[in-house]
């Protein structure tokens, strides 16, 4: 954890005189990229698919010959998630292509009015029109293998965003490593290390991809039973300025003997919800045989008043 706090601070150094009250852009990662690691409190690095191109690269070491796997889910009836990801194994290491995206369509268009009917000159909001709003990120990944049990991978992200009259677009890179021991895994990942790298819009404005770090661990405490963590620094705008949000995760797979195409998965996890840090819990199930896999995941709503959430995704490794 410390290296990864070490790391986030020195680049933060050298992105503070670019980023001084910058707003920062949504990414279309932050719900989770498959049921699997939303079950397990949107812990990253430990996917065996070609899902892992949108968490560490470097977990691309535990794709075999080839995998795809997608992800889909829809939220308060509005929001709708997609994404896709396949990775192959080639002579010089593995390399993976991912897209993701987020679509909202019939969005309303408003403008203020003032009527004779209102009071004091108070202005009505009055809907004009609708428009669609869509978030999208491709992403190229490539890992190797350092040693037998030390792998990195690299992963180039491209960012789109459209919505009314409105285009933007930016890029940025990720590194990763995954150690591998017979009882335990690492996982070490900086997000968006490029200092300064912005979604530059048609009309000038800016918005920073958020620089992230990560250490994430997995231990087998029995054969069936194997346990979860993460810590995130995650440097970006906070109410008094710049900052770094510390937000953690745990998680349980529980994979019985006399079930064994079945596991069940319980996670905890920090969320940053706009400027403030929430908690929550997560729950899911695996399905898996012959290399198919099939997860759900369910969550409470962060907002109260609007549903609770559920999340589909399957993965095939050949």
């Amino acid at each position: 954890m410390k290296l990864v706090g070490v790391c986030v601070a020195f680049i933060a150094i050298l992105w503070m005189p670019l980023m001084a009250r910058q707003a920062d852009f949504n990414l279309v990662t932050d719900i989770g990229t498959s049921a699997r690691m939303i079950s397990l409190g949107r812990i990253e690095g430990f996917d065996t698919s070609a899902a892992s191109i949108f968490e560490n690269p470097a977990a691309l070491s535990y794709v075999g010959e080839s995998s795809i796997s997608l992800f889909r889910t829809t939220l308060v009836n509005e929001f709708h998630y997609n994404n896709m990801a396949i990775a192959i194994e080639t002579p010089v290491g593995k390399l993976g292509f991912g897209y993701m995206e987020n679509v909202t369509y019939d969005l309303y268009e408003t403008i203020a009015v003032t009527g004779n009917h209102m009071p004091n000159d108070k202005k009505e909001i009055v809907a004009v029109g609708t428009f669609d709003y869509k978030s999208q990120v491709y992403k190229l990944a490539y890992q190797w293998d350092v040693l037998d049990d030390l792998f990195m991978g690299m992963t180039y992200s491209f960012y789109q965003v459209a919505f009314e009259t409105e285009r933007g677009q930016g890029a940025n890179l990720d590194f990763g490593l995954m150690y591998h021991r017979p009882n335990y895994r690492l996982s070490f990942l900086l997000k968006h290390l490029v200092p300064g790298a912005q979604i530059v819009y048609d009309s000038g404005t800016r918005e920073y991809l958020p620089l992230m770090g990560m250490v994430s661990g997995a231990y087998q405490f029995r054969p069936d039973v194997e346990g979860y963590f993460q810590y995130k620094a995650r440097y970006q705008n906070k109410s008094e300025g710049r900052g770094v949000y510390h937000l953690g995760a745990y998680g349980i797979r529980y994979n019985p003997d006399y079930v064994p195409y079945l596991s069940f998965m319980i996670g905890y996890r920090d969320d940053l919800i706009l400027d403030d840090i929430r908690s929550n819990i997560s729950l899911g199930i695996e399905l898996s045989f012959y290399g198919f896999r099939a997860h759900y995941a369910y969550e409470k709503a962060d907002v109260p008043g609007f549903n609770n959430k559920s999340y589909f995704s399957i993965a095939i490794n050949y």
